[in-house]
Formats: C-alpha cells, sequence, structure tokens
C-alpha cells in the first residue's frame, strides 16, 4: 500500500514534515502528488487534518469532526433518550461512569458518551486513526460546543489487548470493524477506508475475553445483520435498527 503525507500551501511544509517523520512516510507537496496515485494520503490544510483514500480510481476525503451536523442530530436524539448506546452503558441513570472504549474507530460513540457525562479513556493502535483523532480532540476543544465534552475523553496509543490490564474503568465499550453493507455512501466511505488501512477486525472473541476480565460491565456493539454466536450468555441485547448491543455484567 502507498501512503504519502503532504500539504495544502507551503506555510504548512513544516507541519506536515513533522507528520511525516512521525509516521515514516514520504512527504510530497499537493501539487506533485504522483499520477498513479498511493491509496492514502495524510493531507495538513489550514485548520486541520484529513486523509485522502483512492479506491476504485475515485478519491474520498475522510475528515474527523466531533461538530457535524450528523453528530450534532445524534446528540439531539440522545437528550430523547433515543441513543441506544446511552441506554446500554446506562448513561441514563449513571452519568459519570469510566469507560473505556477499545476499538476507537472514529470516535463518534466514545463522544457521545462523553458528552452525557462519561469519563473515556479512547484508545487506538493504528498510528494514523491516532493522529487524525488527536487533531479532532484538538479542534473540538477549541470550540465552546463540544469543548467539555472533549476534555473528558483522553486519547491512548497502543494495543487495547495489552492496555485493558493496566487501565481501571466500570465499562468497557466494544465496536470492532466488520465489513460494511449500506447503502448510504458516507458509511461506505468510512468503511472502506478503515478495512483498506487496518485490514481485517481484530480477534474479536480474544478482545471480548479479556475485556469481561478487566472491567464489571462490558458492552460490545455489532450489526444485526452479522451472526454471533455467544460463548457466554449475555445479561441482556438492546437492538435498533442496525445495531445490537450486547451487555455483559459479572
Amino acid at each position: 500500500m502507498k501512503k504519502l503525507v503532504s500539504y495544502d500551501t507551503d506555510d504548512l511544509q513544516l507541519q506536515a514534515k513533522s507528520l511525516a517523520k512521525q509516521l515514516e512516510w514520504p512527504l510530497c507537496n499537493k501539487e506533485t502528488i504522483p499520477d498513479k496515485n498511493p491509496n492514502i494520503v495524510l493531507m495538513q490544510e489550514k485548520d486541520q487534518l484529513v486523509a485522502w483514500h483512492y479506491c476504485n480510481k475515485q478519491k474520498s476525503v475522510i475528515a474527523l469532526d466531533f461538530n457535524s451536523p450528523k453528530m450534532r442530530h445524534r446528540l439531539q436524539q440522545g437528550k430523547k433518550h433515543k441513543e441506544n448506546i446511552i441506554k446500554a452503558i446506562g448513561l441514563h441513570k449513571r452519568p459519570h461512569l469510566k469507560v473505556i472504549d477499545a476499538t476507537a474507530g472514529f470516535g463518534q460513540d466514545a463522544y457521545i458518551m462523553a458528552h452525557y457525562g462519561a469519563k473515556i479513556t479512547l484508545i487506538e493502535q493504528n498510528p494514523l486513526m491516532h493522529i487524525l483523532l488527536e487533531d479532532a480532540l484538538r479542534r473540538a476543544q477549541l470550540n465552546p460546543q463540544s469543548q467539555q465534552a472533549a476534555s473528558r475523553i483522553q486519547l491512548v496509543h497502543g494495543d487495547a489487548k495489552s492496555l485493558l490490564r493496566e487501565l481501571d474503568a466500570d465499562l468497557i465499550y466494544l465496536d470492532p470493524m466488520f465489513p460494511e453493507k449500506t447503502k448510504n455512501a458516507k458509511s461506505q466511505k468510512n468503511s472502506a477506508f478503515l478495512q483498506d488501512l487496518i485490514g481485517p477486525g481484530a480477534e474479536t472473541n480474544t478482545l471480548l475475553d479479556i475485556a469481561r476480565e478487566c472491567a464489571p460491565t462490558v458492552v460490545y456493539k455489532h450489526p444485526l445483520r452479522a451472526a454471533l454466536s455467544y460463548k457466554v450468555e449475555p445479561h441482556h441485547i438492546i437492538k435498533g435498527p442496525k445495531h445490537a448491543f450486547v451487555v455483559y455484567q459479572n
């Protein structure tokens, strides 16, 4: 896979150079990106970082934004207790839970939980996703509407299977990656990006077993279409239109 770091304008070159060194990826100006497109380009723009993803001869722009219209809609749903994640982790009853999100992804579920009072430790192993999340949280802390929630999220870079044994939490949240089968264009491009960047999902059963050893409650999110067999009977399951939240309690 070809990966590059680039920058939008010349005054951003030093910032991009630092990122290239951190990732150990080649650096080039936006105007000199090779004609044979790389798979992924980390682009330093004036106010944010984005990833360009080339797939099937098309370019998608991946941007993490905790103040997007979609996120505001989800927060409104949460106010109405329509966000199943709020019910699943019990935030409507215990708003100050310490939660480890061991499969960070794009950080959206973690931000929802933090918005409603949870203190989040967000674990991300992939270096590029860690950088994108770090930048999104930095921007969120600059916005009065998202500052408080972002301040409740601690981002950690590392392997969840090791870190879970070192961290303390009331609840561990798992949302492992499944192949996406949806007609939603944005979901498709985000899923394709993660599949290309990270590859197949982690050893889900191993991570679930470790999580159940490390916290009194584990919430495991999965698409309804995914067939699962439960080695241990869950305490209860909350089902939404597209996902189920399987709750284990020790």
